[in-house]
């Protein structure tokens, strides 16, 4: 794998999922047909578009941490240690942000799941 000077050479398996992303409700039998009709093309340009907000909190300095789940886990990219809280969350991404990084997601081997309310999207990504 190549590097570039201050380019993050890592490259990570990432499965993020975003709860309720879709926006979406099965509670009621209008709902369930609208989770129906959602298309796997339409299920992608909602992915790309959560990496999009993410990414740009990154590059941003925004509110990172507010985009994870109460009860998530992050296995993160240069850190060999899982963070279960919302500040072990900070404290990764404080030191992560030092290196001013960007993301881009690679087409090649991803998946994106989607059912009502959950969006999984599992592939490969590259941070420079």
């Amino acid at each position: 794998m190549s590097s570039r000077v201050g380019s993050l050479s890592r490259i990570a398996r990432v499965a993020a999922v975003a709860t309720a992303g879709l926006g979406l409700a099965c509670t009621n039998s209008l709902a369930q047909v609208a989770c129906q009709s959602l298309t796997p093309a339409a299920a992608i340009d909602k992915a790309n578009e959560l990496f999009k907000r993410w990414n740009d909190l990154l590059v941003n300095n925004g509110d990172i941490v507010g985009r994870y789940a109460e009860r998530s886990i992050l296995l993160a990219t240069v850190s060999n240690e899982p963070r279960l809280n919302r500040e072990e969350k900070q404290e990764y991404f404080k030191h992560f942000r030092e290196r001013k990084p960007s993301g881009q997601l690679s087409p090649v081997g991803r998946t994106v799941f989607f059912d009502c309310n959950t969006l999984v999207d599992a592939g490969l990504y590259t941070f420079f």
